[in-house]
């Protein structure tokens, strides 16, 4: 057992997976199944409802799980300001992030468990790989990115090193994310990449290396290319002094590069000035084929 719950009981919850959603009562079913069906099953499942128009509360009571907790916001904010009320209403010392329109693989939460434990008091970040599953059904295999602590650069990449990180990668200790200040709510695009750049500077990420979670194309703030434009421009402004000491040419380039998509708008969807794609994966794996709900 972690040293971190040397004083909880065996059957007491180890985590909690916050679940925020808005209007998504098609698809949470499937994501909420994903969790309820892990092999480790010491959790708490925080559904935050974001005011949506669809009753969510009877979605998530036809589960029938005495592990789920329902909470709702009566005006929406965004998910960074969901995920946030879901951390500072766990009752856990670890936080897990899950989107409603992803699956996870059933064996997650025990990996990244193990790998939080192995990894010592120093390590407070465990990430995992995950499947792009694209609306036509095609698979990609994505590489989490390995985390340099201290950093905000990649130094293959020459981009920021947590972009495209996902928050439903991650599980963490929730008295880091507390200290950190939790997800901006001011931004809707980069929220997850610019929380894990913060907490890079004072932890360690472990990363296991195999896909534990199915990342469903379903459109959303992630293709905003407006959404986009504002999240990198404030990127700028609040580590600019840092990225000046990093890589002068990085700060030069992307304020330029986000002048000319502003004012070129969609007609510059082309230049992206970022990474495109996944990480390389590690040597011998493959993109699994089964069917996400029968994945293990």
């Amino acid at each position: 057992m972690l040293r971190l719950f040397a004083t909880v009981t065996s059957d007491a919850p180890l985590a909690s997976v916050i679940v925020p959603t808005h209007n998504r009562d098609d698809l949470l079913v499937r994501s909420l199944r994903s969790v309820l069906a892990q092999t480790e099953p010491r959790f708490e499942l925080i559904v935050v409802d974001d005011a949506s128009t669809v009753d969510i509360q009877s979605v998530v009571r036809s589960l029938g799980d005495s592990r789920i907790r329902y909470l709702r916001i009566d005006q929406n904010g965004g998910p960074s300001q969901a995920r946030n009320l879901g951390v500072r209403s766990a009752r856990t010392p670890l936080v897990a992030f899950q989107d409603s329109d992803d699956e996870w693989f059933p064996t997650k939460l025990s990996k990244q468990l193990a790998a939080l434990e192995s990894g010592g008091d120093q390590v407070g970040v465990v990430t995992c790989d995950k499947v792009r599953v694209w609306r036509s059904g095609e698979r990609t295999y994505h590489r989490t990115p390995d985390i340099q602590r201290g950093r905000l650069l990649s130094r293959r990449t020459a981009f920021y090193q947590t972009f495209a990180f996902g928050a439903q990668t991650v599980l963490m200790r929730r008295d880091l994310f507390l200290r950190s200040g939790g997800f901006d709510a001011g931004m809707n695009w980069f929220e997850d990449s610019e929380l894990f750049l913060r907490l890079a500077a004072f932890t360690e990420f472990r990363r296991v290396p195999e896909p534990l979670v199915w990342y469903h194309e379903t459109g959303g703030l992630t293709s905003d290319h407006q959404a986009e434009i504002a999240a990198r421009t404030k990127m700028l402004q609040k580590y600019g002094g840092a990225l000046r000491i990093e890589s002068v040419p990085f700060v030069l380039r992307e304020w330029v590069l986000l002048r000319v998509k502003s004012l070129l708008g969609k007609r510059a969807a082309g230049l992206r000035g970022r990474p495109f794609g996944p990480e390389p994966p590690e040597p011998g794996l493959e993109v699994p084929c089964r069917e996400p709900s029968s994945a293990s």
